[in-house]
């Protein structure tokens, strides 16, 4: 006896055994199964690049969502930095921060992966805007008369802000620099 087999596919997989018997009967089986289409995986958003502002303080959650057969596995993690709680990656397709300081603002990459190549990734930029923050280097700074002295003030603010240095001298307060 001998016997061949033969796979069809057109929607579904089909596969038919063939026997030939010695007195030249011959009998067809045929075994009907399932084709599983994969498709890599490909994340449903508006654009990559997008800016997504909130105020310091406001809650955000950054959305993903991916298509793919089988289903993808979203994983977020951030650009050249750790995620706001300190872990390295989140699996999840939506990223809850529920209160946002300054340092949370970056480029957020929302990654697909189904086993099937390629992953698909989108950036997600978080622009968190805050009122200006002041530090200063020392808060006295001592200096003889008609020598130089340096003040260190560093301000962070988004959108950036205008800083205005005064000086109190003889004839009262003038502006002395301007950003």
């Amino acid at each position: 006896m001998h016997t061949w087999r033969k796979q069809y596919s057109a929607g579904g997989l089909l596969n038919t055994v063939m026997k030939i018997n010695c007195d030249t009967r011959v009998e067809l089986l045929t075994i009907l199964g399932i084709l599983i289409r994969i498709v890599p995986p490909r994340i449903q958003r508006s654009k990559s690049g997008e800016i997504v502002e909130v105020r310091k303080g406001e809650p955000v959650t950054l959305d993903c969502s991916a298509s793919g057969n089988p289903t993808p596995n979203i994983t977020w993690a951030r650009k050249n930095d750790v995620l706001p709680q300190g872990e390295k990656y989140f699996t999840g397709s939506s990223y809850p921060i529920k209160q946002t300081t300054r340092h949370d603002s970056g480029v957020y990459i929302c990654t697909a992966n189904n086993g099937v190549q390629p992953p698909a990734s989108e950036q997600i930029n978080l622009k968190v805007n805050y009122a200006p923050e002041i530090q200063v280097e020392k808060n006295w700074v001592h200096s003889r008369e008609n020598a130089e002295a340096e003040l260190v003030c560093i301000v962070n603010a988004e959108p950036a802000a205008e800083v205005v240095v005064f000086a109190l001298g003889e004839g009262g307060i003038c502006e002395v620099l301007r950003n």
